[in-house]
């Protein structure tokens, strides 16, 4: 019964990192675009680092999920 709640919040997270990391590159980008003036630019850029640095998160937890 451990088990599969321990796998159910593991899968949770994954979702959880994804949306985090978005929200924070979104929120960066949002920032630096109303400091300089440059409306999509860092926007744009910050999202897409949010979601690269995600992903990246997911793939690392995924193999330490499969090394258990």
């Amino acid at each position: 019964m451990k088990e599969v709640f321990y796998n159910f919040l593991s899968a949770a997270s994954f979702g959880l990192i994804l949306l985090l990391s978005i929200v924070v590159g979104l929120g960066i980008g949002i920032f630096l675009d109303k400091l300089f003036k440059t409306h999509p630019i860092f926007t744009i850029i910050f999202t897409l680092i949010g979601m690269i640095s995600g992903l990246y998160s997911i793939f690392k937890e995924i193999k330490k999920f499969q090394k258990q």
